[in-house]
């Protein structure tokens, strides 16, 4: 599904260059999706009650950072650099995840998490390694396209017999 997002999010993008309306629309119509789905789950309206003001603030905390600003900076760089770019970071954001589970929360690392993390690593550099290669081609070929054919004939030639 985010996949889906990202690619529809490029079109979008390409055609109508405005990141914030469309970070708005994305969060007004996923809150108006959420909101029906917890009402046909949820029955109960007192479950929806937030008395104390912690479960607010982690409520909006989550819809600012955990929702907006992320699909906001999504959308900036997906403008900035492209497709390639965002999609790579969806499973690097597996590996953080994991080297942070270790770190802050003490979670024991299996072999098969580490080796997850290695190829994750190298693969995201691998395709960031031959983006830039191919960036720099793109680019030599639009500055050779630049350059004159034949050095010997001046810019502006034309024929006048005197």
């Amino acid at each position: 599904m985010a996949s889906s997002w990202v690619i529809i999010q490029a079109v979008i993008l390409a055609k109508y260059p405005a990141e914030l309306i469309v970070v708005f629309f994305y969060c007004f119509f996923v809150a108006i999706q959420s909101g029906v789905f917890t009402l046909i789950v949820e029955r109960d309206l007192s479950a929806w009650s937030l008395n104390p003001i912690l479960r607010l603030l982690a409520v909006l905390y989550s819809a600012v950072f955990g929702s907006a600003l992320q699909v906001g900076l999504t959308s900036w760089c997906l403008r900035r650099k492209g497709l390639v770019f965002v999609c790579m970071f969806k499973p690097l954001g597996v590996a953080i995840a994991a080297v942070a589970g270790v770190l802050f929360f003490g979670d024991t690392l299996y072999l098969g998490s580490l080796l997850g993390v290695i190829i994750i690593i190298l693969g995201f550099y691998s395709i960031m390694w031959g983006k830039a290669k191919e960036e720099k081609t793109d680019l030599d070929y639009k500055l050779s396209d630049l350059q004159s054919t034949t050095q010997n004939m001046p810019l502006l030639a034309h024929d006048v017999e005197a």
